[in-house]
């Protein structure tokens, strides 16, 4: 008994060394509440602050809203109806781009 209790101080005292961290992973800890539109697969964008992710690409964003496409009749120019989501979590299955800029998205809703 008393070797493993050695064992688990040795692990502990070795974890409190710093490691290098993955170069992807820094990137996207970056990318943390920072405001993004994903183009989903329907053809309609979520714009929001990027507040997790998973291994499957699933995110999920924060005080974010859904632009849904639709042309207005003889103009030929697309516009976009809005709503208000608070919070999505969206599948990576359904994902088809991720952009971020920083203009204003909600631009595009006007």
């Amino acid at each position: 008994m008393a070797a493993a209790a050695e064992s688990v101080v040795v692990a502990s005292e070795q974890s409190s060394e710093p490691q290098e961290e993955d170069p992807a992973r820094k990137t996207l800890k970056s990318y943390l509440n920072k405001r993004m539109k994903v183009k989903l697969s329907d053809g309609r964008y979520v714009v929001g602050d990027l507040l997790c992710t998973d291994k499957d690409m699933n995110i999920v964003l924060g005080n974010c809203e859904e632009l849904i496409p639709r042309s207005r009749k003889g103009e030929g120019k697309e516009d976009y109806l809005t709503r208000l989501l608070s919070m999505a979590v969206i599948p990576g299955q359904h994902i088809k781009s991720i952009s971020m800029s920083a203009i204003s998205f909600n631009k595009l809703s006007k």
